[in-house]
């Protein structure tokens, strides 16, 4: 009988400790998935600010190429003239085909 009792206070002890372990690895695992979502976020950011630095500068590149484009006209008009001519002509042979 006081094997029983020993053996049942054991079994709660058992018990009572795993609940423990238990509410600690809950607590470590929730902390884990508050830093992973932190870190998620602060990766979305980081993504989101190079895209927008990169959009910025491929801006930028055709804004330049534009104007040179522009100058290039400007100062050799005949030849600009020829240019799309000779790229009409060329589309226009694609296109009948």
């Amino acid at each position: 009988m006081a094997e029983a009792k020993i053996s049942a206070v054991a079994n709660d002890v058992a018990a009572a400790m795993d609940d423990k372990n238990m509410d600690r690895r809950t607590a470590d695992l929730e902390a884990q998935i508050a830093e992973l979502k932190a870190e998620l976020s602060n990766l979305a950011s980081t993504v989101g600010n190079i895209g927008q630095a990169t959009g910025a500068v491929v801006k930028g590149e055709a804004e330049r190429v534009t104007d040179d484009l522009r100058e290039r006209v400007r100062s050799e008009p005949l030849g600009a003239l020829a240019a799309v001519a000779g790229i009409s002509f060329v589309l226009g042979l694609m296109a009948r085909r």
